[in-house]
C-alpha cells in the first residue's frame, strides 16, 4: 500500500518518463502528474514511439482516445483490447504489455545477408567489341571437293549514361563457318558478304526493376507458349535479375505472447538460437536444401515451458515471395535469322506477355497471352508449394485468328515434384511426375515461322505426354533412378521439324551408379519400351529390352574419360578431356566420338587456350555414315577450323585488350604516379588479371547479376606509397564498363614529430592535415610522433587542438626516390618558441635526445660530441 502521494506540491508536475516493453526501452515520453496523482501522457510522443511496434489498428485506437487533448489519461490506456499501457509509480516509467496479435510482424533473417557495398560507379561512356577470326578448311568427302574459307564475326556494345547500344554480325567468306548439327535439317543457302544478326537499344530502370529494349528483341515465353523474335519493343520487370532484389520468402510465421528463447532446427541440425520479445515474427533466409525441408522451432518461455512447432518448407525458384511480381511483354514484326542474317516479316505482327504474382509465399499465379497474324493463345498457371511438394497446374486455349470459334482448342499441364527432408547422412530421394495434353487443333503463335531460318531440329509433338521419375541418393556416391514415359501421337501436328509417330510410345528405365574405385565410376541401366528414336525412324513400335553401360574415369582433377554404349550398338560414345593451367593461360584438349541412330557418327578433336588476351581453338572433325574401321578413311565430310577471339574495350579514356566480354567489364591500370608498376587483380598466386600503364588489365567475366569484390595490389611501389583501397568492389550494371586506377595523386606519406612551443612533444593528440580541399586525420603517440598517408605533393598544414588553444604546423611534401617524406621535429607556426630551462643540461651527461630551443649554448660551445643541429635550425642534445 502506498503511504504517500507522488505529487505533494499542489501543482501539476511535468516530467520525462521512459516507455518500456518487457524491460526494453522504446523511448522517452513527457508525462504530467496532477495534484491528485492522476497521470497523463503526451499524445504525439507516445504515438511516435508506438508506431513501429503496434499494429495500425491499435495505433489508431490510441490516437482516438480523449481527442483533441494533447495528453491522454493513463487510465484510458490500461484496458485496451490486446494492449495495456500502465504507469509504474515506483520506477516512474510506462510499461507496455501487448499480445502478439496487437504487434506488427517483424522479419528475422536467419542467415544474415551483408549490406551490398556501394561499389564504384560505371564509366559515363564505355564500349567493347569481341572480334572472332574463323579460318576453315573443308577437306571434302565422298563426292565433295575441298574449300577454304575466312570469316569474321563481331559482337559488341556501347553504353552512354546508362543506355546501351548492342550489335552483332559477321563478314562471311565462301565457306560457311556453321556446321549443321547432327540430326538437324539445314536447307538455307550460304552467301558471302556482311550479315547483321541483331541491333538493339537497352535501358534499365533499377529503381523499378525494369528493362526496356528497342530493336531486335526476343520473347522467351512460358511452358505452353513459344518464344519468338521481333523487330519491336520489349519490357521486362524482374527484381531478381535487374534490381537484384534479394527479397526472401517468409518460411515460417511465429507468434509469441511473452518473451521466449527460440531454437531453429533445420533437417535435424540446429541453425540458430534467438531471444525474442512478444510479437509476430517472419523467419526468412533459412539455409534450406533443395526440395522440402523439415523446420523445427523449439520455443522455451521465461517460465521454462517448452513447445515445438514443425514446419515443412519447399525451396524452389518457381515461387515468388508474397506480394511480389514479375512480368514481361514484347511485340513487333516477326523476325527470323537465316544464314546468319536477320530478316523481318512486316506482314506478320506478333506479341506476347506474361505476369507472375506471389499471392502468398507458397502460392504463385501466372497469366499469359500471345498472338500473331494467324494464331491467338491465352492461359493461366498456378504453382503451390507445401509439405506434399511443389504442384503446378496450367491451362491454355488457342484459336485461329481468321475463324476463332471453328479452330478453338485447349491444352493443360500438371506437374509435381517432391524432395522430402533428409537429415545429414540420410538417404535422399526425389519424386517427379508430369502430364501435358495438347488438343489436336491447339497451336502456339510463331510455330509457322520455324522453317524460315533454314535449320530444323527434330522434336516431338504428342497429344498427351506422361512422365514420372524416382531417384535415390545414397552414401558412398551411389545412386539409383527409375523413370517412365507414355506418349500419345498427334497425327495432325503441322509444326515444322516434328517427328511423326503412328502408335503410342512408352518406356521405362532403371539405372544404378556406383564408384568402382576412387577414380572410376560405373553407371548401368536397363530399359524396356518402344520410345526410342529408331522406333520412329523405322516406324516399328514393337517393344524391346535395352541394356547400357557408362564408365567415367577421373585419373586426376584435370583429366576425365567417359565411354558408353547400349546393346543396340546404335548409341555409343567416347569422350576424353584434359585441362592444364600454365603461365601461358588455360589449356584444354578434347577427343570425342559419338554414333547417333539414323545419323551416323561424328569424330572430333580440339585444342584450346584462353589467356588474358583472348581465346584460341583448333578443331578437326569428321562425319561418317557409320562407325566402323572400314569407313574411317572415307568420311562424308571432314573439316579443320581455327578460331581466335579477342576483345577491345574502352571506359572513360582507358583502352584495353583481353579475352571475350559477355556482359560487364573493368579496365584496371596503375595511376600515372606508378609508371613502372604492374597491377594485380585477384590472388597473388592465381591472379584474375594483371596489367601495366601501357597495357592495362581487363576483367571480362563480370556479370550484371552479382556483386564482385576482388583484391587489388601492385608491384614496384616506392617506399611510403599508399595504394589506398586494396579491394575492387563493383555492382556491375548491364553491359557497363568500369575504369579503375590503382594508386592516386594522393598516395605519398610523411612522418615526423610534433612539438609544443616549449620543445616538449605533443603527445596522444588528434590532429588534421590539410592541403586545399584534402583533409586527413592523424594522431600522435606518447613521444609526439605521427605518420600520415594519402598525401599529394605540395605544402601541408597540421592543426591540433590543445588545452592552451590550437596549434598550427607546416611541412612540404616533395616526390623523390621514395614516396616518404621525413619532416623531422615540427614547431608550431602560430606560437613563439618558449625557453625551457630543463632542456639546458650537461652536454656530457647520459640521457635521451631532446630538442633545445635556443641557439646559444649555455655550456660554452658547440663542440660537444652529442650535439646535433637539424635542418629546422633548432638544436638536439643528448641530456639526462
Amino acid at each position: 500500500m502506498l503511504a504517500t502521494r507522488i505529487n505533494k506540491t499542489g501543482k501539476t508536475l511535468t516530467l520525462p518518463a521512459t516507455v518500456k516493453e518487457d524491460g526494453v526501452a522504446l523511448g522517452e515520453v513527457t508525462i504530467t502528474i496532477a495534484p491528485d496523482d492522476t497521470v497523463a501522457v503526451d499524445r504525439q510522443t507516445l504515438l511516435a514511439i508506438l508506431a513501429p511496434r503496434v499494429t495500425p489498428e491499435i495505433h489508431a485506437r490510441v490516437a482516438a482516445i480523449a481527442m483533441p487533448a494533447a495528453f491522454i489519461p493513463i487510465a484510458a490506456l490500461a484496458n485496451m483490447p490486446g494492449t495495456s499501457i500502465t504507469f509504474d509509480r515506483y520506477a516512474m516509467e510506462l510499461n507496455v504489455q501487448a499480445k502478439a496479435s496487437a504487434l506488427q510482424a517483424a522479419d528475422i533473417d536467419i542467415v544474415k545477408t551483408p549490406p551490398r557495398p556501394p561499389g564504384q560507379p560505371p564509366a559515363a561512356a564505355s564500349a567493347y567489341v569481341n572480334i572472332t577470326t574463323m579460318l576453315d578448311q573443308s577437306w571434302g568427302g565422298v563426292g565433295t571437293g575441298s574449300t577454304t574459307g575466312l570469316n569474321f564475326d563481331y559482337e559488341g556494345a556501347a553504353r552512354f549514361f546508362g543506355t546501351v547500344l548492342e550489335s552483332e554480325g559477321s563478314l562471311d567468306g565462301p565457306l560457311d563457318s556453321f556446321l549443321c548439327p547432327t540430326g538437324a535439317q539445314c536447307s538455307y543457302a550460304h552467301q558471302n558478304g556482311f550479315k547483321r544478326r541483331a541491333t538493339r537499344l537497352v535501358t534499365d530502370f533499377p529503381e523499378d526493376n525494369t528493362r526496356l529494349m528497342l530493336g531486335d528483341v526476343t520473347y522467351s515465353g512460358t511452358s505452353l507458349q513459344r518464344g519468338g523474335d521481333f523487330l519491336g519493343v520489349a519490357v521486362k520487370h524482374d527484381p531478381k535479375s535487374i534490381g537484384r532484389s534479394k527479397a526472401a520468402a517468409t518460411v515460417s510465421t511465429l507468434q509469441l505472447d511473452s518473451p521466449a528463447d527460440v531454437d531453429v532446427i533445420i533437417n535435424g541440425q540446429q541453425t540458430q538460437r534467438l531471444r525474442l520479445r512478444a510479437g509476430t515474427y517472419n523467419l526468412r533466409n533459412l539455409p534450406l536444401g533443395a526440395g522440402t525441408n523439415d523446420i523445427e522451432l523449439v520455443i522455451t518461455s521465461t517460465t521454462g515451458e517448452q513447445r515445438t512447432i514443425h514446419v515443412a518448407a519447399v525451396n524452389t525458384g518457381s515461387l515468388l515471395a508474397a506480394q511480389t511480381s514479375e512480368w514481361s511483354i514484347a511485340g513487333g514484326y516477326a523476325a527470323f535469322q537465316a544464314d546468319g542474317q536477320r530478316s523481318y516479316l512486316t506482314d506478320q505482327p506478333g506479341a506476347g506477355a506474361r505476369y507472375r504474382y506471389g499471392f502468398t509465399n507458397g502460392i504463385t499465379g501466372e497469366l499469359h497471352a500471345q498472338a500473331d497474324a494467324l494464331i491467338a493463345m491465352t492461359g493461366a498457371t498456378v504453382t503451390a508449394g507445401g509439405p506434399l511438394g511443389l504442384w503446378s497446374f496450367g491451362m491454355a486455349a488457342s484459336t485461329l485468328v481468321p475463324d476463332p470459334m471453328a479452330a478453338l482448342d485447349y491444352a493443360a499441364t500438371l506437374s509435381w515434384q517432391y524432395i522430402p527432408p533428409a537429415k545429414p547422412g540420410d538417404y535422399r530421394h526425389a519424386l517427379r511426375a508430369s502430364a501435358e495434353y495438347r488438343g489436336f487443333n491447339f497451336h502456339t503463335p510463331g510455330e509457322s515461322l520455324l522453317g524460315y531460318g533454314g535449320v530444323l531440329y527434330p522434336s516431338y509433338a504428342p497429344a498427351l505426354r506422361l512422365d514420372a521419375a524416382w531417384s535415390l541418393s545414397m552414401s558412398g556416391g551411389m545412386s539409383t533412378s527409375l523413370t517412365g514415359r507414355y506418349l500419345l501421337p498427334n497425327s495432325t501436328s503441322l509444326v515444322p521439324g516434328t517427328l511423326q509417330f503412328t502408335a503410342p510410345m512408352w518406356g521405362a528405365d532403371l539405372s544404378f551408379t556406383a564408384p568402382l574405385t576412387e577414380t572410376l565410376t560405373a553407371t548401368t541401366w536397363i530399359g524396356y519400351g518402344n520410345s526410342g528414336l529408331l522406333n520412329i525412324l523405322a516406324d516399328d513400335f514393337a517393344p524391346e529390352f535395352l541394356v547400357g553401360l557408362r564408365l567415367n574415369y577421373h585419373p586426376s582433377q584435370d583429366t576425365e574419360i567417359q565411354i558408353g554404349a547400349d546393346t543396340s550398338l546404335a548409341n555409343a560414345d567416347l569422350y576424353a578431356t584434359h585441362r592444364a593451367n600454365t603461365s601461358t593461360g588455360q589449356w584444354a584438349s578434347t577427343v570425342s566420338v559419338a554414333q547417333t541412330p539414323g545419323y551416323g557418327a561424328l569424330m572430333n578433336t580440339s585444342l584450346s587456350n584462353r589467356n588474358a588476351y583472348g581465346a584460341t581453338s583448333l578443331n578437326h572433325s569428321a562425319q561418317f555414315d557409320a562407325l566402323s574401321m572400314g569407313d574411317l578413311t572415307s568420311p562424308t565430310n571432314m573439316r579443320t577450323s581455327l578460331r581466335t577471339t579477342s576483345s577491345v574495350a574502352y571506359a572513360d579514356g582507358h583502352v584495353a585488350v583481353g579475352a571475350p566480354i559477355r556482359d560487364a567489364f573493368a579496365i584496371v591500370a596503375p595511376h600515372e604516379s606508378l609508371p613502372d608498376s604492374t597491377v594485380i587483380v585477384g590472388q597473388l598466386d592465381h591472379p584474375t588479371a594483371t596489367g601495366s600503364r601501357n597495357l592495362p588489365a581487363l576483367i571480362t567475366t563480370l556479370s550484371s547479376g552479382s556483386d564482385v569484390t576482388l583484391p587489388l595490389d601492385a608491384t614496384g611501389i616506392p617506399p611510403g606509397y599508399s595504394l589506398g583501397n586494396s579491394t575492387l568492389t563493383l555492382s556491375p550494371k548491364y553491359k557497363a564498363g568500369y575504369a579503375v586506377e590503382v594508386g592516386s595523386a594522393n598516395a605519398l606519406s610523411a612522418f615526423g614529430t610534433l612539438l609544443l612551443p616549449n620543445g616538449k612533444p605533443l603527445v596522444l593528440t588528434a590532429a588534421t592535415a590539410t592541403n586545399g580541399a584534402n583533409t586527413i586525420q592523424l594522431f600522435t603517440n606518447s613521444r609526439g610522433r605521427f605518420a600520415v598517408e594519402g598525401l599529394s605533393p605540395g605544402a601541408w598544414r597540421i592543426s591540433a587542438g590543445t588545452a592552451r588553444g590550437p596549434l598550427e604546423y607546416a611541412f612540404d611534401v616533395t616526390p623523390g626516390p621514395t614516396a616518404l617524406t621525413k619532416t623531422g621535429p615540427l614547431y608550431p607556426t602560430n606560437r613563439k618558441r618558449e625557453h625551457d630551462p630543463a632542456l639546458f643540461m650537461d652536454a656530457d651527461a647520459a640521457g635521451p635526445w631532446v630538442p633545445v630551443v635556443a641557439r646559444g649554448m649555455p655550456w660554452g660551445g658547440t663542440n660537444a660530441p652529442n650535439l646535433h643541429e637539424p635542418d629546422n635550425g633548432g638544436w638536439i642534445v643528448h641530456t639526462r
